[in-house]
């Protein structure tokens, strides 16, 4: 009997490894844009609470998207320039790993998902770490602190851009 589990668990062992290499999933397909303008208005920023104005967004985008099997992975880094209504600007920052699960619909971000900074370099929030929005784009989970994401600092920068 021992003799017979060993050959048993031979044939297990030598399947596994013959099955693994055809289990494992193909290559990513990859995508670079180098330089993507990003000009738009920005309608959801600054509404909310006290705030109800439009903001401009001009900047450019580097990204890459890595589509696999089972999620697409983008690694975004943007600067840009975002002004206010009278003119006000702060500078805009992105530099995170954007990964969506196909299988759970969530979003997670790692890196700096978003940051603004005055024109001479003073940062004014960021929100750095890691975080995961569901479908629904509500926060799930955070690792670090997301001022923008929960608030204060989406408050300081719709101040700081303010007529």
């Amino acid at each position: 009997m021992p003799r017979r589990l060993f050959v048993i668990s031979l044939c297990t062992i030598a399947g596994l490894a013959l099955a693994a290499p055809a289990a494992q999933a193909s290559a990513p397909y990859v995508t670079h844009y180098k330089d993507l303008p990003a000009v738009y208005t920005d309608d959801s920023l600054c509404h909310f609470g006290p705030y109800a104005f439009d903001v401009t967004v001009n900047g450019s985008d580097h990204v890459t998207i890595r589509e696999y099997d089972t999620k697409i992975v983008f690694v975004d880094r943007f600067r840009g320039i975002v002004t206010g209504p009278t003119g006000k600007q702060l500078v805009k920052t992105e530099d995170a790993v954007i990964t969506e699960d196909f299988a759970t619909g969530n979003q997670t971000w790692t890196g700096v998902a978003e940051g603004y900074a005055f024109p001479d370099g003073k940062n004014l929030a960021r929100d750095t770490g890691q975080i995961v929005f569901d479908q629904d784009g509500n926060i799930v989970s955070e690792n670090g602190p997301h001022p923008i994401a929960d608030g204060p600092g989406r408050a300081a920068v719709c101040e700081a851009l303010a007529p």
